[in-house]
């Protein structure tokens, strides 16, 4: 029977609920923790993808981190820690200096929480759904928010900054909170002996940069804010919201990385898969037979069936 070499992704661990962007539970993520570990080999993925024919000859998992939030230190660390499991935690540099939120979570955390009924986000280059909008309830401005989300993920980089920065001026009622690790947290996890690398300077999708200085700022500016804090160049790039391209892998190369991630539900392949273009199963907070599926890797081959 073929190793199967399985890179799992999570976000936050966290026990408060949040509508838009729901963290997974600390009871959910022992669980997953807990199955990983009896099933599978845990190693750094930074190590896997150093040798990868040293570890391919069993089944083999990593464990992944992005963004940086401080519930992965408070929350997530403790369980590792009673598991024996080292992780990798990708972070993104300007959330780690001003302790803000990334610019998806900030957009959700907004709509949710804003008390503005009057929404007029009126740029040419948006549908004009996203007009002068009247939004009297809680529930439209969610329904709102779900719609612009993904509609900006399609803009390019510099379009979608405009955008955030407007709603971010239009929903002024609402105190941001305080939510990312800093440095101390990171530095501790290193010398526990997990590892750090970069998920950018300011969480954009990447392949929307026209910019190729603004590409490269993105790519190198993180991992030299990582070097001057923690003491080493990391080896990763996780590409923020699984957004790449060939461009961003050659430039991700010029940088100096040695790793690029990827958010695609599926197992590695060693040594079809290449090491830029790393996939990852992203976990989130499902019922537990659903999470299962994923950590297991039914899920895939049952929509396979399904399909038929």
């Amino acid at each position: 029977m073929q190793p199967i070499i399985r890179n799992f992704l999570f976000h936050r661990v966290n026990p408060e609920r949040e509508q838009l962007w729901d963290p997974m539970p600390p009871e959910l993520f022992e669980k997953c923790i807990a199955y990983i570990s009896r099933k599978f080999k845990v190693v750094l993925l930074e190590d896997l993808l150093a040798d990868p024919d040293k570890h391919a000859r069993q089944s083999i998992a990593t464990i992944c981190f992005d963004d940086g939030y401080l519930d992965n230190y408070t929350h997530a660390l403790p369980i590792l820690e009673k598991y024996g499991c080292k992780a990798s935690f990708y972070v993104v540099t300007d959330c780690i200096d001003f302790n803000q939120m990334t610019w998806t979570h900030q957009l959700d955390y907004r709509f949710l929480n804003t008390d503005r009924e009057q929404i007029d986000v009126l740029f040419d280059f948006l549908s004009s759904e996203f007009h002068a909008t009247s939004l009297p309830t809680r529930e439209a401005r969610i329904a709102y928010c779900k719609r612009l989300k993904p509609a900006i993920k399609q803009l390019p980089n510099l379009q979608r900054v405009k955008v955030c920065e407007h709603v971010g001026a239009m929903l002024n009622d609402v105190k941001m909170p305080k939510l990312m690790m800093d440095w101390n947290h990171l530095a501790e996890l290193v010398q526990l002996g997990h590892r750090v690398g970069s998920h950018s300077v300011s969480h954009p999708m990447l392949a929307s940069i026209e910019d190729s200085e603004e590409l490269s700022l993105e790519l190198s500016v993180s991992a030299m804010r990582i070097e001057e804090q923690l003491g080493h160049f990391p080896k990763t790039i996780s590409y923020p919201i699984g957004s790449f391209n060939d461009r961003v892998v050659e430039q991700s190369i010029a940088a100096g990385y040695e790793f690029g991630l990827a958010v695609q539900q599926r197992d590695f392949s060693w040594p079809q898969d290449d090491v830029y273009r790393v996939p990852r199963v992203e976990v989130y907070n499902e019922k537990w037979i659903k999470t299962w599926l994923r950590l297991s890797g039914w899920l895939p081959k049952l929509k396979r069936l399904m399909s038929r």
